[in-house]
């Protein structure tokens, strides 16, 4: 089934323990599927030395997002588990302003609770990342607002 979702929430950046720096993102939406809360968890490393910047991205490109996950938890409990596509050469973040970014990211569905168990698809989440503030370590708070389209295929 097609699905389109507009989803919207807040980024800070935390630490997993490693030289590459993370984001958690709390967040909420509407769509096809109806209502929800999410939290998304994203670890950034280099792209590939092989890898082009698309076009959209005027200016500095940010690392790959890369082992990223997300969960949208519904007004009824069901969970949707998301996966970041890293094998897709789409997944890219760019810095189009000093306070604003655009992000292009794929996910694959991992199944998930209720309606939703066995779940498989892929959707791309596209929109802009505006930073709200930062502190003198560089640390950053940004807000988000994303369109969210593709394709979910229910087991049952």
């Amino acid at each position: 089934m097609p699905i389109k979702q507009m989803i919207s929430g807040t980024i800070a950046r935390h630490s997993d323990g490693t030289a590459n720096p993370g984001y958690l993102g709390i967040c909420a939406g509407t769509g096809t599927l109806g209502e929800y809360t999410c939290n998304t968890l994203q670890v950034l490393i280099p792209p590939p030395s092989n890898w082009t910047p698309p076009a959209a991205c005027p200016q500095a490109v940010f690392p790959f997002f890369f082992n990223g996950g997300h969960i949208q938890r519904f007004n009824n409990g069901d969970l949707l588990y998301w996966k970041q596509d890293q094998t897709s050469p789409d997944n890219y973040l760019c810095w189009v302003s000093p306070t604003r970014a655009i992000v292009n990211l794929q996910y694959r569905f991992e199944g998930g609770t209720g309606r939703f168990e066995g779940a498989k698809g892929k959707v791309t989440l596209q929109g802009p990342l505006d930073v709200v503030s930062s502190d003198s370590a560089g640390t950053l708070l940004m807000a988000a607002t994303a369109t969210v389209t593709g394709t979910l295929e229910l087991a049952r």
